[in-house]
């Protein structure tokens, strides 16, 4: 028994060593979306991000496995001051929210991608996110289709204090932030 266990160890070992790993590097393009819903108690807002800004290429590694992409280099930095919210003002509280001053940037590192055996157009992303200064990890269903690039479409729930955030208040604290916001992404990627 001893034995067998040596051997898958050893042999699990070699595997994962010689798999190839795949460099390349993608640029998003000018027609991909990214913006954050969130909600007050009074309305709604939207802060999109403009892409435009990210121009150099992203590189990306990563190693195929059976069920999905394993990756080793794959980030995406947004500059908290490419959102716009619609207003100055709200722009403005949105930049506090996101403490800007001491963390200019939110980086989403991609971490696996798991293929859907029910749905080849759907894959289970496990990303991290670093905002604020802390790091967080996440599941979320993506979509994925082909055409003019690859079209990678879904949405993250996620609650700000998590993030050691506090939502601002507004009026005395008569207008006040709800703690759950809404990363909606459709972005449209070109291998370079």
């Amino acid at each position: 028994m001893k034995r067998l266990l040596i051997f898958f160890v050893v042999l699990t070992f070699v595997s994962f060593r010689y798999m190839k790993e795949t460099e390349t590097s993608i640029l998003l393009s000018p027609e991909s979306k990214l913006y954050v819903e969130g909600t007050t108690n009074i309305k709604d807002f939207n802060c999109e991000f403009d892409v435009a800004a990210i121009k150099k290429e992203i590189p990306v590694s990563f190693v195929s496995k059976a069920n999905g992409l394993l990756f080793k280099k794959a980030k995406l930095t947004l500059n908290n001051s490419c959102f716009d919210c619609g207003n100055k003002g709200i722009n403005k509280d949105f930049n506090k929210l996101l403490k800007t001053e001491q963390h200019p940037q939110i980086v989403l590192h991609l971490n696996e991608l798991v293929y859907n055996a029910a749905n080849n157009n759907v894959v289970e992303a496990y990303l991290q996110i670093d905002m604020a200064g802390v790091l967080k990890p996440y599941k979320i269903p993506v979509t994925v289709n082909q055409g003019q690039g690859i079209n990678v479409k879904g949405q993250l729930h996620l609650n700000i204090s998590d993030f050691h955030l506090e939502p601002p208040q507004k009026v005395f604290g008569l207008i006040k932030v709800k703690d759950v916001i809404t990363i909606n992404f459709d972005l449209v990627l070109k291998r370079c």
